[in-house]
């Protein structure tokens, strides 16, 4: 039940109007003098409070505005003889809810007893919904702060796919503007996107995922990995669409450079493989130069032996450096003379199977741009693959 303190100077007065209150389902306390009723107060403060001034009207008002602070749900109600009526209302103004004169009818205070419980009833709503209110502004605040800080791009689309709210990443590389179509901010585009994940979401009520390329206010393009998410009504209807979208672009590059990577790789391996076909078969002409006293092939060998060391040295160096993106690195190139030597660094290793090698390579093919270095490797291992063929037909 709901408590009720009496401060009053007639301790049977007090007593009648206890017993009066208790049958209206209260529990009533009661006080002779405001000491007393300053302990009562601090170790259980109750829910009401009937007060008589009795001539101690300064004090009185002080004791009041002390336990309105301490319960702001609390209700007041003075009841003191007619004539310090006028005295109270000037001193309690609005701290009091109702002013009684004594003797109180009961009429009187059965209605101010009412007053008093809608009031306080009134009261205690006011502050939890300041308190919730209290909170749904914090919880704002802290979505508002999500929405900026999150590291991705948001935006909000109407049905007709125009922009209704952005984030602080968006606008930083997009823009700030509202009531735009995404399509032109995004993809520079008149007209809506094919297979557009807001429209689908629109449509179904469901959340999808497409990547996308877009392209930022200052021209740059970035690789973004989208989601939507419907935003419904109190009625469950869809009214917008979120469009949450993750830039994936160093991670494009990456699988871009790894996919670089194995093809270098592989041609790397092809070039190792025929420069070591090559270094055969310049061993294979210096020993049969040394076999036949022949200086001039052992003097071709050197110099084949001495081109291929120079090659496997840059080549090596290319292995070293290679976890970064080389380049390819496009020079002038004679074709006659390029097909001609790798015609030659192969030509020892035919000779060895016994499979005749002939290059029959013009002298005027012209001129053209490419990586000597990865051409010559491919053409090199194209050519051992053909000897190795017919090395194999003869068997």
């Amino acid at each position: 039940m709901e408590s009720i303190l009496i401060i009053d100077p007639d301790p049977e007065y007090a007593q009648a109007l206890a017993a009066w209150l208790a049958r209206r389902e209260f529990t009533p306390k009661t006080a002779p003098d405001l000491n007393t009723a300053k302990e009562m107060l601090s170790a259980h403060p109750p829910d009401y409070l009937m007060v008589d001034p009795a001539g101690n009207l300064d004090a009185t008002v002080s004791l009041v505005k002390g336990f309105q602070e301490f319960s702001p749900a609390g209700q007041v109600l003075v009841a003191t003889a007619p004539e310090n009526l006028e005295d109270a209302k000037r001193a309690f103004l609005t701290g009091a809810l109702d002013y009684l004169g004594k003797p109180v009818q009961e009429l009187a205070l059965d209605l101010a007893v009412s007053r008093a419980r809608q009031a306080r009833a009134c009261k205690k709503e006011i502050l939890s919904l300041r308190e919730r209110l209290s909170d749904l502004s914090g919880a704002h605040r802290q979505f508002e702060q999500l929405f900026h800080e999150v590291p991705c791009y948001i935006t909000v689309q109407d049905k007709n796919y125009r922009i209704t709210a952005t984030n602080r990443r968006f606008k930083a590389h997009f823009g700030d503007e509202l009531g735009v179509h995404c399509y032109e901010v995004y993809k520079h585009r008149d007209s809506p996107c094919p297979n557009c994940p807001v429209a689908d979401t629109f449509s179904d009520g469901r959340r999808h995922q497409t990547e996308e390329v877009v392209t930022a206010k200052n021209g740059k393009q970035y690789h973004v990995l989208t989601w939507t998410a419907p935003l419904v009504d109190e009625k469950g209807r869809i009214t917008q669409v979120m469009e949450m979208s993750t830039d994936i672009t160093h991670l494009r590059q990456l699988q871009d450079h790894l996919s670089t990577l194995g093809l270098m790789l592989g041609s790397m391996s092809h070039g190792v493989k025929g420069m070591l076909t090559a270094l055969d078969g310049g061993i294979y002409n210096l020993e049969t130069g040394l076999a036949r006293d022949d200086k001039k092939r052992i003097e071709q060998a050197h110099a084949q032996l001495a081109d291929i060391a120079g090659r496997i040295k840059k080549q090596v160096l290319e292995i070293l450096h290679y976890a970064k993106n080389r380049e390819l690195a496009i020079t002038d190139l004679d074709a006659s003379e390029v097909f001609a030597s790798a015609a030659s660094a192969v030509a020892p290793k035919a000779e060895k199977h016994g499979v005749s090698l002939k290059a029959d390579v013009p002298l005027d093919l012209g001129r053209f741009q490419a990586d000597e270095g990865w051409l010559s490797a491919s053409l090199v291992n194209m050519l051992e693959n053909a000897v190795e063929a017919c090395a194999w037909d003869k068997v």
